[in-house]
């Protein structure tokens, strides 16, 4: 299990509340395979669960069980939506014994 406690800062909140059709919040979290041969590729392991703030995201659209191919690649997952101004909490479970790395990106 891999947690992560971020901080939104009440700046960029209140700008986002405030000007929401100039601003865009955009938050996103991403998961890398330490020993991939892909460089830097975006990879969710298999049967993933992702929480963000104790709420439930799916971070892929592909079968949970199924490996990703040699050329295909995962999308990061937007936690924009489920994250408040404070502290927040992104934990990720996941079946799988290769080395995996949680990034929250903003």
């Amino acid at each position: 299990m891999m947690l992560c406690d971020l901080q939104l800062v009440n700046l960029y909140h209140t700008l986002f509340v405030n000007l929401q059709h100039f601003i865009i919040l955009i938050l996103q979290v991403a998961c890398l395979l330490l020993d991939d041969v892909v460089p830097n590729r975006i990879h969710w392991p298999r049967q993933a669960e992702l929480r963000i703030n104790a709420m439930v995201y799916r971070p892929y659209g592909r079968n949970s069980n199924t490996k990703l191919g040699g050329n295909a690649r995962d999308e990061p997952a937007n936690a924009a939506h489920r994250c408040t101004v404070g502290r927040n909490r992104i934990s990720l479970n996941c079946v799988e014994d290769r080395p995996f790395c949680e990034l929250p990106a903003s």
